[in-house]
């Protein structure tokens, strides 16, 4: 039978006594809309979905009432019970959502929700279709970044300040849209699944990009569509049905993708390879085809788009080497540019690209280097290392969690968060855990005059081989009056960053412009730093993330109190010197010592 005789084809059953004629219009036609006020409990209609390749099949229903404000004031929800075999056999399928609903030939709306989990019957929610009709076609609200992902990606741990936390969740959607993944390595995925599920996201179901079988010319209600979140090596994509074709325009899904009003997320055709029955939650097993468009809203209705368009992706470039593989492997992935996921997102093929061949799974040592692009042409520039251990975090997740929190950064930031053009990075990876231990640290003299060579030598143990090594520090005395008491430190990145009163940090969280964000990400001290600072007592505080020291301390104390002033805390000391040596492997430990000018 063709697909066009299957759109004119009527639909017959007997049901209580009685034969009912249910059509649906030919695909190629806009269909008569029936708003929700003719909507009545007994009345018998039918939805469109695929559940095996391509073809769009019919399946009956049998609407049951209207569960007023189910989805929050205004948002109405029509209750109905599936019927046929496709139902008795699978139930509500996740990936069904945006199934268009047909009652006498005219477009009730969108399934959309499985009412229950192990329920004896297949109970759906239908979207009205005319909250989806009301979905914008623009926000006239500009994007903003995400105030809520620094409870996954804080800022203090790039310093050394804090321990690199654990996942965060937020409250769990109501709707699951299942994922088409593609190149997802299975420890990757476990570790992520919660995360995106807390969005909205998943099952997850393993996947092929398509390698080019045919489609139809035209995308038609009830056909699969994908929005693809991460394409390249690595492919992610929330797969859901179409439910409306109006000229260029596309209303699918029925609810929210993750609800992130204005999107730019890639529009693709999708088939179908199998729909997977469970007691636990059904769900169609689909493969990602070409892109026809983007969606460019994702509301309480579901998602809106338009055929033609192209969006516009964060370009990720990564080369990896292992112990003897100077040339490394490429791999290159897009990423939706989204306040919500893009930054996890991230965060995820990195994560992937690392343990794709077991390095950086368990121990060893990860060298990462590159640059976040921003469409100004500025920079952010990333030079880091990170160890794992018994006990601990694989360094893998580390290193690609550390990139994520300086991604994080700008993406929260209200001057860059949606300016990043690309990244571009290469990960150097060490078996062995390359952390060097500071042991001691002396001081030549307890007291010098103005123009006298201090020395300072530090001694470090490798914390695996034992290896003892030596840095020495040479310091010329400036003219500072009799008495002066200086500290001289010696230490890793985050006793540095301490002894600066933590100004990078306040740099971070105070930066007033791109500008300021930008010099403070990319002078984020490293882990591979021996760093050697000298201070004196000069009270002061932190001024928009500047800080300003030698302050009486009555004025100092009165401007850190002024809610006004950006200040991020009190100063106890200013740098009369910095100094840092980068070695091989990540430094931990510091020591203070003091000198006396004569």
């Amino acid at each position: 039978m063709t697909l066009s005789r299957l759109a004119a084809r009527r639909v017959n059953w007997l049901a209580g006594g009685l034969l009912l004629a249910i059509s649906v219009p030919a695909m190629g036609a806009a269909p008569p809309i029936m708003p929700l006020a003719d909507v009545r409990a007994g009345q018998r209609g039918e939805f469109l979905t695929v559940y095996t390749g391509v073809r769009r099949e019919r399946v009956p229903l049998e609407i049951l009432g209207v569960a007023a404000g189910f989805a929050g004031p205004g948002r109405d929800l029509i209750v109905a019970r599936l019927e046929g075999p496709h139902a008795e056999h699978a139930g509500v399928v996740a990936g069904m959502s945006g199934s268009p609903v047909y009652i006498g030939g005219r477009l009730v709306g969108a399934l959309s929700y499985s009412m229950g989990t192990f329920s004896s019957e297949a109970i759906a929610g239908i979207t009205p279709i005319q909250q989806m009709l009301d979905i914008p076609a623009a926000s006239s609200q500009p994007a903003t970044g995400d105030p809520n992902l620094e409870a996954r990606y804080p800022l203090a741990p790039l310093f050394g300040l804090e321990a690199w936390p654990e996942a965060a969740g937020v409250t769990r959607a109501v709707a699951m849209t299942p994922l088409a993944v593609s190149g997802m390595v299975p420890a990757v995925r476990d570790l992520f699944e919660p995360l995106l599920a807390t969005r909205g996201l998943g099952p997850w179901a393993a996947a092929a990009v398509s390698s080019g079988e045919p489609y139809e010319a035209a995308l038609v209600p009830g056909d699969p569509v994908a929005a693809v979140l991460v394409g390249g090596d690595l492919t992610l994509a929330g797969t859901g049905t179409v439910t409306l074709v109006d000229g260029d325009r596309v209303l699918a899904l029925g609810h929210p993708l993750v609800h992130a009003g204005d999107i730019d997320f890639p529009m693709a055709r999708a088939r179908i390879i199998v729909t997977v029955p469970s007691q636990a939650g059904s769900f169609k097993l689909s493969r990602v085809g070409p892109t026809v468009g983007a969606f460019t809203q994702d509301r309480s209705a579901g998602l809106a788009g338009r055929l033609g368009l192209e969006s516009r992706l964060i370009d990720v470039r990564v080369r990896v080497a292992g112990p003897g593989d100077d040339a490394g492997r490429v791999f290159n992935y897009h990423i939706v540019r989204s306040p919500t996921l893009s930054v996890p997102l991230l965060e995820l093929v990195l994560a992937n690209t690392l343990m794709a061949d077991d390095l950086g799974g368990g121990g060893g040592t990860i060298y990462t280097r590159g640059s976040l692009h921003l469409e100004n042409q500025a920079s952010v520039h990333i030079d880091t290392a990170i160890t794992g251990g018994p006990g601990g975090p694989p360094a893998a997740l580390l290193a690609a969690r550390y990139v994520a929190t300086v991604f994080a950064a700008l993406a929260m930031s209200p001057f860059v968060h949606d300016r990043t053009l690309g990244v571009e990075l290469e990960f150097s990876m060490e078996p062995r855990v390359q952390l060097l231990l500071l042991e001691e640290a002396r001081l030549d003299r307890a007291q010098a005059s103005p123009g006298d060579h201090v020395q300072v030598s530090v001694l470090l143990r490798d914390a695996v081989e034992g290896h003892l090594s030596r840095e020495t520090f040479r310091w010329t005395v400036p003219d500072l009056p009799a008495g002066t008491m200086l500290t001289l430190g010696v230490g890793d990145a985050a006793a540095k960053a301490r002894a600066a009163g933590e100004t990078g940090l306040a740099a971070l969280r105070g930066a007033g412009s791109a500008t300021r964000l930008v010099r403070a990400l990319s002078a984020i001290p490293s882990p591979q730093g021996l760093y050697f600072w000298i201070g004196r007592a000069a009270p002061g505080i932190i001024l928009r993330g500047e800080p300003m020291p030698g302050l009486p301390p009555s004025v100092a104390v009165l401007m850190s109190r002024d809610g006004t002033s950006r200040s991020r805390g009190l100063l106890n000391q200013s740098l009369l010197h910095e100094e840092e040596r980068r070695l091989t492997g990540v430094v931990s430990g510091s020591h203070a010592l003091t000198l006396e000018i004569r």
